[in-house]
């Protein structure tokens, strides 16, 4: 079996004008951590709500463990997930809480609600009420009831939005230790890209419902890399000194702008080759990608 994970076509439509998912298809390989990119409104929370059963799908299939259809909707009990805010019974504690979702699932194993607590740092909290909780820790405690039942997989939906730094960085240690001490593969989505890059192995870019690429960690941070900026009137008289120079890979932004991947340590060179060839250059520097720069760019290109 490929993928643990497969949609194809995914499509979601609310009357005839508008379509919120239109024929969405991901691949997720076991033990993955899939990073789900989008802006708001492009499609993510919907997509991940179908996945999971909790929205019906207007056209289109999800495919579990290799099973699709009925089989499949029978495989949805392997999908743990938190998808927009927890439900959480604030006046009671973090024990109690999933101790209740235990009872609703049949579970009665001894030690199964301490050992879930522990997984996600909540085994502390006592008799302290979940109303007197950080946001981070109801988070953690949202990601404790989606782990009850042992799931394969978990879907995370926006599960670092409105946390401090502390809370970001305990929710990313969560998922990389469910990740690997559990073999659980994880499914998330989340605006803070950086945080993202942090943690998971692929990609998934969704705008106005579509999803524009996947693509792998490495192939992500080969398009993040650093860069050298030259800025000129004449882009196109560049490219034949860049080409003598021995430089392959480089990309003409704009009509200002050209962008050198290799070599970057050769600045005074590059300055020096395009001024013998009365080639006008205003300004070069080193430019660091952010994730964040590489997907405003990507959307914008796309639109474009």
């Amino acid at each position: 079996m490929e993928y643990i994970l497969k949609t194809d076509g995914l499509t979601k439509r609310y009357g005839k004008k508008i379509t919120a998912v239109d024929h969405v298809n991901i691949r997720l390989k076991q033990g993955e951590i899939y990073g789900f990119i989008g802006r708001n409104g492009a499609g993510k929370t919907t997509t991940m709500k179908m996945i999971c059963g909790l929205a019906g799908i207007s056209e289109g299939t999800v495919s579990l463990f290799g099973k699709t259809g009925r089989e499949a909707e029978e495989l949805k009990s392997r999908i743990g997930c938190l998808i927009e805010n927890p439900g959480l019974y604030l006046n009671m504690t973090a024990y109690e809480n999933v101790k209740a979702k235990c009872i609703c699932v049949g579970i009665k194993k001894k030690g199964y609600i301490e050992d879930i607590l522990k997984i996600v740092g909540l085994s502390d909290t006592g008799k302290k009420q979940v109303k007197n909780f950080s946001l981070g820790m109801k988070q953690r405690l949202g990601i404790a009831l989606a782990l009850v039942g042992d799931p394969d997989i978990l879907m995370l939906d926006e599960p670092i939005n409105g946390l401090d730094p502390q809370g970001i960085s305990e929710i990313r240690e969560t998922i990389l230790r469910l990740n690997k001490e559990r073999n659980i593969t994880v499914f998330i989505s989340s605006h803070i890209l950086e945080e993202l890059s942090k943690i998971c192995t692929c990609y998934g870019i969704i705008e106005k419902g579509r999803l524009a690429c996947e693509l792998s960690h490495d192939e992500l941070m080969d398009k993040c890399k650093s860069c050298v900026v030259v800025m000129t009137d004449n882009p196109e008289a560049a490219l034949p000194v860049l080409d003598k120079m021995g430089y392959q890979n480089y990309k003409v932004v704009d009509k200002t702008t050209i962008e050198i991947y290799d070599n970057i340590d050769n600045t005074s060179d590059v300055i020096q080759n395009l001024a013998a060839s009365m080639v006008s250059v205003s300004s070069v520097y080193e430019k660091n990608k952010s994730v964040e720069d590489f997907f405003l760019q990507f959307i914008s290109n796309g639109e474009e």
